[in-house]
């Protein structure tokens, strides 16, 4: 049986040592290297009728209500309040920019507040139905809209578009969120503009 040598001490208080030194060091070098936290986002979707990405609708018939289901998720580590703002845009009026971050400047019709806790989801019936639409010399006009039963006069109009063969508005929907070192809303820079084509029948 081999005797323990000096030299073996030497290393087993080394060992022991350079443990004791990490162990007394990592708090210390918890505050340079800093775990990284997951990313905070806020996410919004729209679906079509059956929950799912199909048969969102796009020819759209004066009279007729249409079925969507809009979607709020919040991953941003804390609960918050958010608000979904609905607007109609005509053929030449402005959509969100997300370069830039801004909202369509246009006023929204609707609008559905919600409180979402951390990692929660909201999800929600919506549906629009066009009630006083017309086309007259290449031109058509909508002058009313109904939004989850609720009716909207608006003024708007689109030429037609002979390169994609339609009267094309959109649909915008924007994800607003609470400021509260601000003390107010502001847009969230997420958008979903559904292009809708009117048609006569």
């Amino acid at each position: 049986m081999r005797s323990i040598q000096l030299s073996d001490w030497k290393i087993a208080f080394a060992a022991t040592g350079l443990i004791g030194i990490l162990l007394f060091a990592s708090p210390t070098l918890a505050i340079f290297i800093k775990p990284q936290l997951s990313q905070q986002f806020s996410q919004l979707y729209v679906l079509g009728p059956n929950q799912t990405l199909d048969n969102i609708p796009y020819n759209i018939v004066r009279g007729v209500r249409y079925l969507l289901y809009i979607g709020v998720g919040n991953e941003l580590g804390f609960s918050n309040f958010y608000s979904v703002h609905v607007k109609i845009a005509g053929q030449n009026e402005s959509l969100p920019n997300r370069s830039l971050g801004l909202s369509s400047p246009l006023p929204e019709l609707y609008i559905s507040n919600i409180f979402l806790q951390n990692e929660a989801v909201w999800q929600a019936p919506f549906t629009f139905q066009v009630k006083d639409l017309s086309f007259t010399n290449g031109k058509c006009t909508m002058n009313s809209i109904n939004l989850n039963g609720v009716d909207y006069s608006v003024s708007k109009t689109s030429s037609w578009d002979s390169e994609k063969q339609g009267y094309f508005f959109n649909l915008i929907i924007e994800l607003w969120i609470y400021n509260s070192t601000l003390g107010y809303s502001q847009y969230h820079n997420r958008s979903i503009s559904l292009r809708l084509n009117m048609t006569s029948s």
